[in-house]
């Protein structure tokens, strides 16, 4: 019985290709067969199996005019060869739905604000259309968002009045009117819309300016505006302590309209009858970022479908 030598060394990097071929050929132990299932010539079959035992450095098969075997090597081989062109199906295929924005990590953030609607709408048009992408949300300012945008440690950010300068692109999505806050029974509820003027003894809550830089000016130059100098009884990082002050009866606050389609016991809101310029969300991303991504941009795409550019 006339066996292939053995192949001291290996010659080279595996093939997925011979791979397969050595697959087919476990699975048929007839070269003719083999070469069939894999629309090859027989010759072309044979020079892929000795190309592998030669980058192996071992024999796989015993053949001869009547038979083909596998060694032990062959025996070990198969498996670990199946699981092997098992995992590059399964990253081709994940490279291919990355490649249509199918797969892959979108990092998102929002300021509180837009976690109320605007944030969950815009999840749910993107889960239903790339169910498969995961996603990161990290809430932050607009500030920190723009940061992390530069830094490429964010991909798209829900920003409000932000400028945020010549290496990211913004989208406007919406505009807001800041409310006044009170608690619920408080004499100011009977004079709504309320000026601002009605707020001179009244105790003041606000978001840092850090948060909300643009609220904050704005309220600030309507009470220099009507002559008054706000009590402001502290001011805090977040929204939702904002509220709990305001429902504990200790002060007023303003939030942005948005904060009133979720519904907190014992805060009302109310119109102010001052004129304020409307507060801008919009949404930020870098444009090399988006170009490389196209989880990101179905993701703009949808943001921009559902809010066309404001007037």
């Amino acid at each position: 019985m006339a066996y292939a030598k053995v192949f001291p060394g290996s010659a080279g990097p595996l093939d997925l290709r011979h791979l397969r071929h050595f697959v087919v050929l476990a699975e048929t132990l007839h070269f003719h067969r083999a070469a069939e299932r894999l629309h090859l010539a027989q010759p072309s079959l044979s020079r892929s199996i000795r190309t592998l035992e030669q980058d192996l450095g071992t024999l796989l098969f015993l053949r001869n005019q009547r038979e083909v075997r596998l060694t032990s090597a062959g025996a070990a081989l198969l498996p670990e060869a199946r699981l092997l062109l098992a995992q590059a199906a399964r990253t081709q295929r994940l490279m291919q739905d990355i490649g249509r924005g199918d797969a892959g990590l979108l990092r998102i953030g929002f300021i509180s604000s837009t976690a109320i609607t605007l944030l969950p709408f815009l999840l749910r048009g993107f889960r239903a259309a790339h169910p498969r992408v995961r996603l990161e949300l990290q809430e932050m300012s607009s500030a920190a968002q723009t940061r992390a945008l530069l830094a490429g440690q964010m991909d798209v950010a829900l920003i409000r009045d932000m400028e945020a300068g010549p290496d990211i692109r913004q989208h406007s999505l919406l505009r807001e009117r800041l409310l006044l806050l009170v608690p619920t029974g408080h004499a100011l509820v009977e004079q709504a819309p309320v000026s601002f003027s009605r707020l001179v003894d009244a105790d003041i809550v606000l978001l840092r300016r850090e948060v909300a830089p643009g609220s904050y000016d704005r309220i600030w130059a309507n009470c220099l505006a009507h002559g008054l100098q706000p009590r402001i009884l502290m001011e805090l990082a977040d929204s939702n302590a904002v509220l709990s002050m305001v429902a504990a009866g200790l002060a007023v606050s303003f939030l942005f309209s948005s904060f009133a389609q979720a519904a907190r016991p014992g805060v009302t809101f109310l119109p102010l009858q001052d004129e304020m310029a409307d507060s801008e969300v919009s949404l930020a991303w870098q444009e090399q970022v988006a170009q490389q991504s196209p989880a990101l941009r179905s993701f703009i795409r949808l943001a921009q479908s559902a809010f066309p550019l404001l007037d």
